[in-house]
């Protein structure tokens, strides 16, 4: 059985990041544990900030978004999907002054949605 391995990249230094070189090594001891599928996440990489038009596409019912708000969401339900097929969520977390990076704190928000986080009962689904 292959393992989904979803690898988060939070540093903003491409080289020389200790959190990148220790995401790699991680990755690399399960690699050779057995099979893998690695999915990276930059979020470095343009992760866009939520806006009112997000806002309003997130609380418009599927049935009824048009075109444009199904693209505005596109990003979430991949952040979505991603969290759903991971079997293993391997976060890269460098410290800036005392605090975590501004991409990672936006990420969650657009990936824990309440129709795909929760169910109706409220339980976690992710």
């Amino acid at each position: 059985m292959t393992l989904n391995i979803l690898r988060v990249d939070a540093s903003a230094r491409l080289n020389g990041s200790i959190s990148r070189d220790l995401n790699d090594k991680i990755v690399a001891r399960y690699q050779s544990a057995g099979p893998v599928d690695v999915v990276t996440r930059d979020l470095t990489q343009s992760l866009p900030f939520l806006d009112e038009e997000w806002i309003g596409a997130n609380f418009t019912d599927d049935a009824e978004r048009t075109p444009e708000q199904h693209e505005k969401l596109a990003v979430s339900n991949a952040l979505v999907s991603e969290l759903q097929e991971a079997d293993v969520i391997l976060i890269g977390l460098p410290i800036y002054n005392f605090g975590v990076p501004a991409a990672l704190k936006v990420s969650p928000r657009r990936a824990t949605r309440s129709i795909h986080a929760f169910n109706a009962a409220g339980t976690p689904k992710l």
